[in-house]
């Protein structure tokens, strides 16, 4: 804060006071990179103030967040005036849609938000048997939030399954042999799509 004033007698109707409350760290980048099966998360600062460090947070819904590391500040005290990089890497993210952002904490406790960043995986290894089938065939490796559409070859949906386990089992009988599509729909993810060959 800076100000000045002075009076020997009378009464003070207004007083105005300059003041500024500086940024703990500018932020100039802040980008999230899919590499193979882990996020690399790297970010710069320009100028860093009572800086104690970054908080990485992530979500799969953009609404809820939790807090995978932390990297404190490089900057001696917290404090400097020259561009510091930083990285961090996530091993594990989830399969779909991850969200990454930084909650930037001073020594004082105040922290503030960066941008968000997104980095999507497809780690699911759905596995269909039998196929070729006769009579039904098992899908694994599902999650249990899943629909299944049994569709023909021109894209047809004969049968919509919804999932509600890891496992599930679907009745091929009523259907004549030949090719088919089976599309697996997963939330906030890709559809996946596997050919099934039924013969009689």
């Amino acid at each position: 804060m800076n100000g000045t004033t002075s009076l020997t007698n009378g009464e003070v109707e207004d007083f105005y006071v300059n003041y500024y409350f500086p940024l703990p760290a500018t932020l100039t980048s802040f980008d999230a990179i899919k590499q193979n099966s882990k996020t690399l998360l790297q970010w710069s600062t320009a100028g860093e103030q009572n800086n104690k460090g970054f908080e990485i947070e992530r979500s799969t819904d953009s609404r809820n967040w939790g807090s995978i590391g932390f990297v404190s500040s490089k900057a001696t005290g917290g404090s400097s005036s020259t561009q510091l990089s930083y990285s961090f890497v996530d091993n594990t993210p989830a399969s779909g849609r991850n969200f990454y952002r930084l909650k930037q904490t001073d020594f004082d406790g105040k922290y503030e938000y960066s941008h968000i960043r997104q980095v999507s995986f497809n780690n699911r290894k759905i596995n269909i048997y039998p196929n070729p089938a006769k009579t039904f065939i098992t899908v694994t490796g599902l999650s249990g939030n899943e629909t299944i559409n049994l569709c023909d070859i021109t894209g047809k949906t004969l049968n919509t399954i919804p999932v509600a386990d890891r496992t599930t089992t679907i009745t091929l009988e009523n259907l004549v042999a030949g090719m088919y599509m089976l599309k697996i729909l997963i939330p906030n993810e890709k559809t996946i799509t596997e050919k099934v060959v039924i013969v009689k």
